[in-house]
């Protein structure tokens, strides 16, 4: 039951995105959030880093389509202004995102995991973020 409504609540979620990005518009809210980043003088590459970083903290909480659903007409028109190509943009983004999702400590993937295969989450945790050992 909790699942169908997770996934009633997601479906309207979605629906309302087109709403949330000219809310964000009309408010002025990227605005405000740019004037904020070249406050830190965060340009170019810099400022790609700084996504890098929200992105992969976003995706520890939040889903991939939610995350980009309310993040990117925050970000987006700063990186166009700073010279990032979209599909740079997109590529990135999106990969830091599923990297957050198996990532502790609020690692969705391993949430699921650890429920279909009755392992502890903690240990699991631990077992992927530990860096690969050859020969064993």
């Amino acid at each position: 039951m909790q699942t169908i409504v997770m996934f009633l609540f997601s479906l309207a979620f979605f629906a309302a995105g087109e709403r949330r990005g000219y809310l964000a518009g009309q408010l002025g809210w990227s605005q405000a959030l740019a004037n904020w980043v070249e406050s830190f003088g965060l340009t170019g590459t810099k400022y790609l880093f700084f996504l890098v970083v929200i992105f992969l903290i976003a995706g520890m909480f939040m889903d991939t389509p939610v995350a980009l659903t309310l993040l990117i007409p925050l970000f987006a028109p700063q990186a166009m202004e700073q010279g990032i190509s979209s599909i740079q943009l997109g590529i990135v983004l999106r990969f830091n995102l599923c990297i957050g999702l198996i990532t502790p400590p609020l690692g969705k993937c391993l949430v699921v995991v650890s429920a279909l295969t009755n392992l502890n989450y903690w240990r699991l945790a631990y077992s992927s973020s530990r860096p690969a050992q050859t020969g064993h």
